[in-house]
């Protein structure tokens, strides 16, 4: 008889779990499914009441960016000319940022942050632009978590940092977008 009931309680534990593991699966399911079904109505819906693209239009620089982005100028602190930051209205985190500083002696190059991506191969590649704004250096994190990107003219340097969580999307798209429309404006 002890058997029996060794073998009744293990069965009805065994039981109780399976139903248990299911019910964490559906559950899981059901608030994944859901979540992404508003995700992409709300964005779908928003898109759909905003322009395509919209223009920053600074002291030095100029630029169309996608209308996901809400553009906020910032005060400068670390001696840059301009700043302006730009995130974007999405389910997940997206900001570009764009800084027009005087050049350092030595030129775009010897620029910390430039430096710091060149010190770090395993983590970023870099490729040279041209671009109707002048010449450029892209610094790709090979993560595809972030492009950033310098342009150099004449006595200023422009910097423009592209970063997301994850590879949620194509950072080069949004650069490209951006590159193409970048102006430099007439010295101030």
């Amino acid at each position: 008889m002890n058997i029996k009931r060794s073998h009744r309680k293990r069965y009805v534990v065994l039981s109780l779990l399976g139903l248990v593991i299911i019910a964490a699966v559906v559950i899981v399911l059901w608030v994944f499914s859901s979540n992404t079904g508003q995700v992409i109505d709300a964005s779908s819906q928003k898109d759909s009441q905003l322009a395509p693209y919209l223009t920053y239009d600074g002291t030095y620089i100029s630029f169309n960016y996608k209308s996901v982005y809400q553009a906020h100028d910032e005060h400068p602190e670390d001696g840059s000319l301009e700043l302006v930051s730009l995130n974007a209205s999405t389910n997940y985190e997206k900001r570009l940022s764009v800084a027009v500083q005087a050049a350092p002696v030595g030129g775009m190059e010897t620029i910390s942050a430039y430096q710091m991506r060149k010190t770090q191969p395993a983590v970023y590649t870099s490729q040279q632009l041209t671009t109707d704004a002048g010449k450029a250096v892209a610094w790709l994190k090979n993560d595809g978590t972030e492009d950033t990107i310098f342009i150099a003219h004449g006595d200023k340097v422009a910097t423009l940092s592209f970063a997301t969580v994850g590879r949620v999307d194509d950072l080069q798209t949004e650069a490209n977008i951006l590159l193409s429309s970048f102006q430099w404006k007439a010295r101030q």
